[in-house]
């Protein structure tokens, strides 16, 4: 209703026109929300020249703060990521775009649209040294290089604890994965688990009961052992 406000409608119009001008896959967008747009019209030229830069590439080398778009702050995507990941779902092609991953923090918005980002290190140790990479049994390692690490292991043990992690005992065609305690969701992105025998070791009470249930959401075959569950 626009009815009283003859110089927020021009604005908006105006908005609009440039929008579907630089994007017209947005049109139905539009149409529909008319209201985000009324909301935003302040920052909507920065939202543009966010869109723009996406659209225009060469942005999978780059961290979030590296990306150099005039008349946007360095924390301006980092604070608009919901709305940005909405509009650039539109505008950017579906290769570019990962389907599977929810912009609930600045790291994952990177992830989402192929930016680089500081990722979560994932520690873990060979447990059978004939199979350690030149006898380097102990090792952290950026989620990207553990999804494509495809160790010539059968047994995956999986522990909540650092120090079980530490202490645990040398099995053969093995490796201990720990110290992820309530960010064991982050190995839903290592495909190769799925191929592996996994066995959880958490601690006896609500949060470890809370983890394992978590961990066998994504990888269903995951055993506990040293539970009581």
């Amino acid at each position: 209703n626009w009815i009283g406000r003859k110089i927020l409608f021009k604005g908006w119009l105006a908005e609009a026109q440039i929008t579907l001008r630089d994007f017209p896959a947005m049109r139905e967008w539009l149409l529909k929300n008319v209201e985000t747009l009324e909301r935003n019209l302040d920052i909507w030229p920065s939202l543009r020249a966010v869109m723009s830069r996406f659209v225009e590439g060469g942005i999978s080398k780059l961290y979030l703060r590296e990306l150099d778009i005039p008349w946007v702050d360095t924390k301006f995507i980092e604070n608009n990521r919901l709305l940005l990941a909405q509009l650039l779902i539109l505008v950017l092609p579906e290769g570019r775009v990962r389907a599977d991953v929810v912009p609930s923090s600045a790291a994952r918005f990177c992830q989402k649209f192929g930016l680089r980002f500081d990722q979560s290190l994932i520690r873990f140790r060979w447990l059978d040294e004939d199979r350690a990479p030149a006898g380097l049994t102990d090792m952290s390692l950026p989620l990207d290089d553990f999804r494509s690490l495809q160790p010539d292991v059968e047994n995956v043990f999986i522990t909540e604890n650092k120090i079980n992690g530490l202490i645990f005992p040398k099995v053969k065609n093995s490796i201990v994965i720990f110290g992820l305690g309530g960010g064991i969701d982050i190995l839903r992105e290592v495909d190769w688990l799925q191929g592996k025998r996994l066995l959880y070791w958490g601690d006896i009470d609500t949060h470890g009961f809370d983890i394992l249930a978590r961990l066998r959401k994504i990888l269903p075959r995951t055993e506990s052992f040293l539970m009581d569950d």
